[in-house]
């Protein structure tokens, strides 16, 4: 006859081990899936603010765009919430490359 300490152990090594299988198989749901979204961006408009110029470190403009996404692929029953964002890229005397955020979004 077994212990009560070894019994204890057996069931909790035949939980851990269902939870790991379980736990792989969950992964593998998702891991071979190769979601494309498709997203254009229309009609991008540029208004300077009164008082910004290139002799002004920190510039500011109003940026104006028509966005259209099909996100739908990215939306499986493992994805909670999809963060977007709109980079815009420049390029200055001083930096070859500048990269900014002019929108970004929570989709849930």
């Amino acid at each position: 006859m077994h212990s009560w300490t070894f019994r204890l152990n057996a069931i909790f090594t035949f939980t851990v081990t269902v939870l790991a299988v379980l736990s792989a198989l969950n992964a593998l749901t998702v891991a071979f899936l190769n979601p494309v979204p498709s997203a254009t961006i229309d009609n991008v408009k540029l208004q300077r603010m009164p008082g910004s110029g290139p002799k002004q470190p920190n510039a500011n403009a109003r940026v104006m765009f028509d966005m259209q996404a099909d996100l739908r692929p990215l939306f499986t029953w493992n994805t909670k919430l999809v963060f977007l964002y709109v980079t815009a890229e420049y390029k200055t005397d001083l930096n070859q490359l500048n990269q900014i955020v002019i929108w970004d979004y929570i989709v849930e």
